[in-house]
C-alpha cells in the first residue's frame, strides 16, 4: 500500500496523539469553574477548528467576549501544564507505522490546525515516544 508513495499526510491531533481527550478535559474543567457545563457532546463541535473558531464558540457559550477569551486562555495554560506531566499519549500502533514508513523511505507530515507554539510544545514532550523524523505542518 506506501511502496510508491513519497510522503504521507497525518493529523497530529487526535489521530497520532490523543490530544483532544486533553483539551476537552481542559475545557470542561475551567468552564465548570465559572458555571457552565461543557459535554463531550459539546466539544465534538471545537475539533479541528482551530483557535480562532474556539474562542468564538467559548464566547458565544459564555455570552461575554472578555469571559471567553479568559477562560479559552485559561484552558491553554492547563492543557500546557498537564501536556507537560505527560496526559497526552502515542495513540496506539503510531510508533509502529511511523517506523516502517522511516524504512521504506517515506516522508512523513504531521499536520495541525492547532497554533505552532502548541504543537511544537506537544511534538516536543512526546518526542520521546515518536523519535523518527517528522516534518510539522502547523495552522500558525
Amino acid at each position: 500500500m506506501f511502496n510508491h508513495k513519497k510522503a504521507v499526510f497525518f493529523d497530529l491531533d487526535g489521530l497520532l496523539v490523543d490530544t483532544e481527550k486533553l483539551y476537552f478535559e481542559t475545557r470542561r474543567d475551567v468552564l465548570a469553574k465559572y458555571g457552565f457545563t461543557f459535554s463531550k457532546t459539546d466539544h465534538m463541535t471545537y475539533i479541528a477548528k482551530g483557535f480562532p473558531v474556539t474562542i468564538q464558540k467559548l464566547t458565544k457559550l459564555v455570552g461575554d467576549a472578555i469571559l471567553g477569551n479568559q477562560i479559552f486562555n485559561e484552558a491553554m495554560v492547563l492543557y500546557q501544564q498537564r501536556l507537560k506531566k505527560g496526559d497526552v499519549q502515542v495513540k496506539s500502533g503510531a510508533v509502529e507505522l511511523l517506523t516502517f514508513l522511516n524504512r521504506t523511505h517515506t516522508r512523513c507530515y504531521a499536520t495541525s490546525s492547532t497554533a505552532k507554539t502548541t504543537l511544537l510544545q506537544t511534538v516536543e514532550t512526546i518526542g520521546v515516544q515518536i523519535s523518527l523524523p517528522i516534518s510539522l505542518v502547523a495552522m500558525k
